[in-house]
């Protein structure tokens, strides 16, 4: 009998699932090294909260968002900031 959901695992699915493995595997590293900076950026800082750049924006945008400050162009938020908040 063939239940919901199951599938046969094969050479692809296989190699496919130990591909996403490693890609989620990365980014939590990449994550994990972000917060170990003093300031981040922008995409930085949406990328270690796990936001869409977009929705990080409109949170900004809001009001609702960390103290932020500006070095030329560029918006930066302390990470330590962004942890109280």
């Amino acid at each position: 009998d063939i239940r919901k959901g199951w599938r046969m695992s094969t050479p692809d699915t296989l190699a496919a699932d130990a591909l996403r493995a490693q890609i989620e595997c990365d980014q939590a590293q990449r994550v994990a090294a972000l917060w170990t900076k003093p300031l981040l950026s922008d995409v930085e800082i949406a990328e270690a909260l796990g936001l869409p750049l977009s929705t990080w924006q409109l949170t900004k945008r809001a009001k609702d968002a960390p103290p932020l400050f500006n070095l030329g162009r560029r918006v930066y938020a302390r990470t330590a900031d962004l942890r109280a908040w």
